[in-house]
């Protein structure tokens, strides 16, 4: 019986969410806007910027943090951090809500 229930249990729980962000870094008195979809169930980020354009990275989640091409994203403040280029990029984010899509 036991086995059964945790089976049914398992079975209705919800992938996470996909998480929505905008973000705002600086690094070497330059500032960065970062938008970023996080979703943990691929195990992948998204992430948009002016330099990059559009990427997708593989992604490393714990419960408190987020790890994607050297950043650190706290899942509790929602700090950013990473060392590039020698120096400390630092910023922090917001959670956004998706614009609405006719399809």
């Amino acid at each position: 019986m036991f086995v059964a229930l945790a089976l049914l249990l398992t079975q209705t729980a919800s992938p996470p969410a996909v998480v929505y962000l905008k973000c705002e870094t600086t690094q070497g008195g330059q500032q960065k806007s970062w938008d970023l979809t996080l979703n943990e169930s691929a195990g992948t980020v998204d992430y948009y910027t002016q330099v990059s354009g559009q990427q997708r990275t593989q992604a490393r989640f714990t419960s408190n943090a987020v790890y994607f091409i050297g950043f650190t994203l706290s899942r509790v403040d929602l700090t950013l951090q990473r060392r590039a280029f020698g120096e400390i990029e630092r910023g922090t984010c917001q959670v956004v809500q998706p614009k609405g899509r006719a399809f």
